[in-house]
């Protein structure tokens, strides 16, 4: 039961800290998918990207987001993008797919583990 709640507190406490932060302007647009590669994570094959995209001045914009992937995003592919107005290319971060929730995942996985730890010693 302890061991249920302490990880389910950790992973809460993980998806608090790396959510995206808001700022008090932010821009979203679309973007694209300029580049693909194949790299490594942890020792095992990953997809990584450049991401596109144009401020509201015009201007092209690139970033790498950071989480990688399982599987290759084509060039070209839309993505949605996120960005302050004052620094694009330095504040730019894609707010769809698993960049936009892994947070939410971490803290609603969480939830689930404290409350089973809360509810089985009522049960037996």
């Amino acid at each position: 039961m302890t061991a249920l709640l302490a990880v389910g507190a950790l992973f809460m406490v993980g998806g608090v800290l790396i959510r995206p932060r808001a700022r008090a302007v932010e821009v979203r647009t679309w973007g694209a998918v300029a580049q693909s590669w194949s790299g490594s994570a942890l020792g095992d094959p990953a997809w990584l990207c450049t991401v596109e995209f144009r401020d509201t001045s015009g201007h092209l914009c690139r970033f790498q987001p950071p989480l990688t992937s399982a599987r290759q995003r084509r060039v070209g592919t839309p993505v949605r993008v996120a960005y302050s107005p004052t620094n694009p290319e330095a504040t730019a971060r894609k707010t769809d797919g698993l960049d936009g929730s892994l947070h939410w995942w971490l803290i609603g996985l969480g939830a689930a583990l404290v409350l089973v730890g809360a509810v089985r010693p009522l049960f037996g």
